[in-house]
């Protein structure tokens, strides 16, 4: 019993030392754990502990990352909810909270955005069409959204 108090202690030092450089996911901390081949049991106290105290919080990591994802890197919704769930935030949870954070406007603002800059590399090229709308696609853009990017940058020719 005391050894494993003694791990449960490392392994809570451990958590809260990395906590200071960056906030972490459930899954990204429980990851963290297991890497140091900490015991699932231990693990599991950890993340209820650290639950408990409010220093893991899915929710509000998520909706940081989403807003920064959307104005640092101007990706569109699909992306934004395939980088959350790649972080370990349950996939409810990311749609829940890219629809929360991006409104249509910021979306189709982003894509626009986007889509001008592909433009004026391509716009010479008879596949320009194509090439912009696959851009927007990779970019995370939904269709209809993409499709009314092109239809405003391809009315101009």
């Amino acid at each position: 019993m005391n050894d494993k108090k003694k791990n449960f202690d490392k392994a809570k030092n451990y958590a809260l030392y990395i906590l200071n450089f960056r906030d972490y996911t459930k899954k990204q901390m429980r990851d963290k754990l297991r890497n140091k081949e900490y015991e699932d049991d231990i693990v599991d106290e950890i993340i209820k502990f650290l639950l408990d105290y409010k220093l893991l919080n899915d929710d509000n990591l998520g909706r940081r990352m989403t807003r920064d994802k959307s104005k640092l890197n101007r990706y569109g919704k699909n992306k934004i909810k395939l980088y959350l769930q790649n972080k370990g935030i349950d996939k409810n949870l990311a749609k829940e909270i890219v629809e929360d954070e991006i409104a249509d406007d910021k979306e189709y603002e982003n894509a626009y955005y986007n889509g001008i800059k592909k433009y004026k590399k391509v716009k010479d090229d008879p596949k320009a069409y194509e090439k912009v709308a696959r851009f927007l696609s990779y970019k995370g853009f939904e269709y209809s959204v993409i499709k009314k990017v092109l239809n405003e940058l391809f009315k101009r020719d």
